[in-house]
């Protein structure tokens, strides 16, 4: 990793993602395993042509992978856009130490014609009230979010 990211606290290669496939998700086929990229907490490696899988490379992304398990899911029921939604969740082992994922793959696609027909108008209010309370925290950190927690009325 570059100088501009974080060290990474454990390594992952493909041989590791192929392990821990074969592991935990032997339905989903590991053989044919490609590097995507490698962020400031997790590596993405494409499988096949229908699966990424996100594997932390920080103990602090462990809690991001845990919410994205569980809010993908229910923000691609909001969207109508495509959403990475979990098709697999890899758990800790001897193998690795922390929980990961396998989401769907959405390739990018470049728009090379404008849609025709009225603009869709998008349910503005109701999304971002959805991710207003996405945005609270999980538990009391400050004394504003101590009040939110004791004043059910917002």
């Amino acid at each position: 990793m570059d100088h501009r990211h974080p060290p990474a606290e454990v390594h992952i290669d493909a041989d590791l993602v192929a392990a821990l496939l074969e592991q935990q998700l032997p339905h989903l086929d590991g053989s044919e395993l490609t590097f995507v990229d490698e962020g400031w907490d997790n590596v993405t490696y494409h499988t096949g042509s229908d699966y990424a899988v996100r594997i932390p490379r920080r103990e602090v992304a462990v809690e991001l992978i845990l919410n994205e398990q569980k809010w993908l899911p229910i923000i691609a029921s909001w969207l109508p856009i495509a959403v990475p939604r979990p098709v697999g969740i890899g758990v800790p082992s001897a193998l690795f130490p922390w929980p990961w994922s396998v989401v769907e793959w959405i390739p990018v696609r470049r728009q090379t014609s404008v849609p025709s027909g009225p603009p869709r108008r998008p349910r503005w209010p109701e999304f971002c009230g959805r991710c207003i309370v996405l945005r609270l925290p999980t538990r009391p950190r400050t004394r504003y979010a101590e009040f939110l927690f004791r004043n059910d009325s917002m």
